[in-house]
């Protein structure tokens, strides 16, 4: 749980591991094959983002945007921030809307506090509050 002026709200961390150089990537068996699978899909049903808000930190393109994807796929309005990619993000947000989703995109570089704030500002302002 973090706190920026009022407003509290939960960080996501996704850490990537890359293979490198010429190794194959690593592996790992497929999720219908592990034990208990089918209870972690009865459990995603069960704790739908369903009008949840949520703040997602460069948002616009690879695994970002994979999250904002999903998390907009399970339900939740979702505000995230790009640098530079400006054409992604909004190709993103048109995106989300034409499936039923909302979404906003907003300039913003998460080393400047200053910026991050005003994207947690403009996100309760445009859907009320974040979660």
């Amino acid at each position: 749980m973090a706190m920026i002026g009022n407003q509290r709200f939960t960080l996501l961390i996704v850490i990537a591991i890359l293979s490198a150089g010429n190794q194959a990537p690593i592996l790992r068996p497929s999720k219908a094959f592990r034990p208990g699978f089918q209870q972690e899909i009865n459990m995603s049903k069960q704790h739908s983002l369903e009008g949840k808000v949520a703040l997602v930190q460069g948002g616009s393109r690879g695994i970002g945007a994979a999250i904002v994807r999903r998390l907009a796929r399970e339900g939740a309005q979702v505000a995230f921030t790009y640098v530079s990619s400006a054409g992604p993000a909004q190709e993103l947000v048109e995106e989300i809307t034409r499936a039923g989703g909302k979404a906003l995109a907003m300039r913003a570089d998460s080393a400047d506090a200053a910026a991050v704030q005003l994207a947690v500002d403009d996100t309760v302002k445009a859907f009320g509050r974040l979660d």
